[in-house]
């Protein structure tokens, strides 16, 4: 029991002066950084087109493989262009999607990802930045058939009345300088 105690006592002394350290080092400098995640707002698809940097009409031709990858699966498509909304994507180009397969093996929809991306069938996607090598679909709606005039209209309204990308009210992301005694 007393060696229990004794123990605890030491690694109690270990963390404070180890946060004491960690501090002093961190002050030294007189500067202070505060830094956290601020997601985008993406309430709705005013926000999303604010946030995207292309909006596209796209077929599918091909889907190249679906990998494993640090607990979700990314899928590698080949795409062809038919109509660009926002920004300028190439005629034809290599796309990864974050996607997730079903117990039958199907993919199916990643959370927030829209849905995948499957060959032979027409969508439009949002891309985040300009497309590298394989630039990441973050958005895609389905817009085969009759459904293409209808969406093709839904995103260029949301384009047109686009809000401007924020991040939620209640994110302070900032670095702070520390102020110095005189």
């Amino acid at each position: 029991m007393m060696n229990r105690a004794l123990l605890l006592v030491l690694a109690g002394a270990a963390v404070l002066c180890g946060s004491a350290t960690a501090a002093y080092t961190a002050l030294k400098d007189d500067t202070v950084n505060v830094s956290t995640v601020c997601v985008p707002v993406e309430e709705n698809d005013r926000d999303r087109a604010g946030l995207a940097a292309h909006l596209a009409v796209v077929t599918v031709d091909q889907t190249l493989k679906v990998a494993a990858r640090d607990g979700y699966h990314e899928s590698l498509s080949r795409i062809r262009l038919v109509e660009n909304l926002k920004g300028t994507l190439p005629a034809a180009l290599e796309v990864t999607q974050t996607v997730d397969r079903s117990s039958a093996g199907a993919l199916v929809a990643a959370a927030d990802y829209g849905q995948p991306l499957l060959p032979g069938h027409r969508y439009v996607i949002g891309i985040y930045q300009h497309p590298g090598p394989t630039p990441d679909v973050w958005l895609s709606t389905q817009a085969d058939g009759d459904r293409l005039d209808t969406v093709r209209t839904h995103w260029k309204d949301a384009i047109a009345h686009q809000n401007p990308p924020r991040s939620h009210p209640h994110c302070n992301d900032v670095v702070t300088p520390a102020t110095t005694a005189s």
